[in-house]
């Protein structure tokens, strides 16, 4: 089941581009901080968002993409033994998205949708040893950002991202980056 939602939103994601040939189309790159919230601890790697959309109104758009969140690493210890986890997580998603305008070159923006998630967690620990493994997991995602547009093709993003527990361990996963936006 899991294997086959993977491949229906990367062909959803891949066909993006090709789905409104009279709409107006764009690519995004955005570069941030993630964070990986894991049982009170917070590890902050960069990470970076690739996308493709699609413009359906003015107001509303549809893109899909790429996250990766880069390698989170945490040392826990209780005085007797010590765990060291190293998290990554990717993640191919699907989202509309709904703008808001606030200005004349100024807006804000909503995104809700799919994400799939693939994680691979290794763990090491003084008294079990070492142990990996990886986990694909389709979660929610829901976002929020402002734009502003600099010329007609060019658009600057901040943006924050959720995409909660993307595993079945204890730890979950936002992000929070800066990019721009090409319309064309």
């Amino acid at each position: 089941m899991q294997k086959s939602l993977f491949a229906a939103l990367l062909a959803a994601v891949l066909a993006l581009p090709f789905a409104a040939q009279a709409q107006e189309t764009y690519l995004k790159l955005q570069v941030g901080q993630s964070d990986y919230s894991v049982s009170g601890a917070h590890m902050r790697p960069s990470g970076v968002l690739l996308a493709a959309g699609v413009a359906m109104s003015p107001e509303v758009d549809v893109e899909g993409g790429y996250v990766n969140f880069g390698t989170g690493r945490v040392t826990l210890t209780d005085g007797v033994n010590t765990n060291t986890g190293r998290f990554n997580t990717q993640t191919l998603f699907l989202a509309g998205v709904g703008k808001l305008p606030l200005a004349a070159n100024f807006s804000a923006f909503g995104k809700l949708g799919l994400a799939v998630n693939y994680s691979t967690i290794d763990s090491e620990s003084t008294i079990s040893g070492s142990h990996s493994w990886s986990k694909t997991k389709a979660t929610p995602l829901v976002g929020a950002g402002m734009a502003y547009q600099f010329s007609k093709e060019f658009e600057g993003l901040l943006e924050y991202a959720y995409y909660g527990q993307v595993s079945n361990d204890p730890y979950k996963l936002s992000q929070t980056t800066l990019g721009i936006r090409y319309n064309y």
